[in-house]
């Protein structure tokens, strides 16, 4: 009984230099989505549902968002590491529940560009968590 150590093992805290790159991986996943707003990609979102229209074509806007919100989910797991298992899916919860109501509201309205919107909201949602959370989880 000499050699009892009773000092309470070291826990590492909550640092900036360890939450920084979680709080990177959010922002990251929170903005990107909102490439679908560019007016390149979107117009007359400050309108009725019925005057979204997509200039260069749905399946445009659909691809570039979808790859920006990979791209960035990804950039964000690369830089937060396991970090990010918790960040990306916080941030893209935001433009889920969006691309839910506009789904939502798009179909109940009769309006197909707003459905349209939505989906590309979910695509986006989808392709970020896909794209971000296994590389993420294989980063130490």
């Amino acid at each position: 009984m000499a050699n009892i150590d009773t000092h309470p093992p070291q826990v590492m805290g909550l640092t900036a230099r360890r939450l920084w790159p979680a709080g990177t991986a959010l922002v990251l996943a929170l903005a990107a989505p909102a490439v679908s707003l560019l007016p390149a990609l979107m117009t007359g979102v400050r309108g009725t549902g019925a005057a979204i229209a997509f200039p260069h074509g749905f399946a445009v806007a659909l691809l570039v968002t979808a790859a920006v919100t990979a791209a960035a989910c990804a950039a964000g797991a690369w830089l937060a590491r396991r970090a990010a298992l918790a960040a990306i899916p916080l941030g893209l919860a935001l433009w889920l529940v969006i691309g839910i109501g506009a789904v939502a509201a798009g179909v109940s309205l009769g309006h197909a560009h707003l459905t349209d919107w939505g989906i590309v909201l979910l695509a986006a949602a989808a392709a970020g968590l896909a794209a971000g959370l296994p590389l993420a989880a294989t980063r130490p």
